[in-house]
């Protein structure tokens, strides 16, 4: 990771200025990275402002902030970006989520820890990306209904962890080929049985939810890899997961069960079984 010398980088004249502009807003130097994604100790106790430059244009793009500073319009200068990541930043009642669909290209959003204030219109707040393929919207606080009603049917990662929402979006059932859902730490949001019915799935995290355990099915799910019930006041195993026949890792920590259901000695790729901290 190195500082961004705006002299010595082939960039599109729009997106120089806008991140000169950038600059100037945050107090901060703008980097040169190699993977947004990758990134965590860089960002600790500062903001950060960094890019990925693929031939003359930026490809990956990251704004981290500890502050609560508003969303810099006019992102959508930036047409080709693959890639983005925005957390910490605060979503006022004029932002439109234009400024964020008119990027075709996307295929990785990451807007954890951004607060999006109730838009001015109460419209709801909807992301409209064909080619999205990851969404991360952890620990937002969402002051409007959020939908996933345009949301593309080809995401294949979605995570709503410590999300702050008025009403769990129902029409997630529309995201046929989700593979990864986490939706870990929601307590105080009930979380609906049609999660169940996502039949793609391979990595489902629903520890610490409000979730009818009652009603836990997972008959449908046998795709799954990978499935974390910690922390549900569980007495025993569901039955359905005997049909997880796929099911590698299973984390079942923090509840309340007593026995170990023999039908998990018959899931033949189970590797890894977390059981601590029950009545066993």
């Amino acid at each position: 990771m190195k500082e961004l010398d705006f002299n010595d980088v082939p960039l599109l004249i729009e997106e120089k200025k806008y991140l000169m502009s950038l600059k100037n807003k945050f107090k901060t130097k703008v980097y040169l990275v190699k993977d947004i994604c990758a990134l965590s100790e860089e960002l600790k106790d500062r903001d950060f402002v960094g890019i990925k430059i693929k031939e003359d244009h930026i490809e990956e793009f990251i704004i981290y902030s500890k502050q609560s500073i508003n969303f810099p319009f006019d992102f959508n200068k930036f047409k080709f970006l693959k890639k983005i990541r925005l957390n910490g930043l605060k979503f006022t009642r004029n932002f439109n989520l234009v400024e964020i669909n008119t990027l075709q290209e996307l295929e990785h959003l990451d807007l954890s820890y951004c607060h999006f204030q109730k838009p001015r219109y109460n419209v709801k707040i909807e992301f409209n990306l064909r080619n999205l393929r990851y969404l991360n919207l952890s620990n937002c606080i969402f002051e409007e209904l959020l939908s996933f009603s345009n949301l593309s049917k080809e995401i294949l990662t979605l995570k709503l962890t410590n999300i702050k929402i008025k009403h769990f979006p129902a029409d997630i059932i529309n995201l046929i080929n989700l593979e990864h859902l986490d939706l870990s730490n929601n307590p105080d949001l009930p979380i609906p049985n049609i999660i169940f019915q996502l039949k793609k799935l391979k990595i489902l995290k629903i520890p610490y939810c409000k979730v009818d355990i009652e009603n836990l099915n997972f008959e449908k799910l046998e795709s799954l890899k990978e499935l974390d019930l910690s922390s549900l006041d569980l007495t025993e195993l569901p039955a359905s997961l005997k049909n997880l026949q796929e099911l590698e890792k299973l984390q079942v920590a923090y509840n309340k069960i007593k026995f170990i259901s023999p039908f998990l000695f018959e899931l033949a790729n189970l590797t890894y079984l977390d059981l601590s901290n029950n009545q066993i």
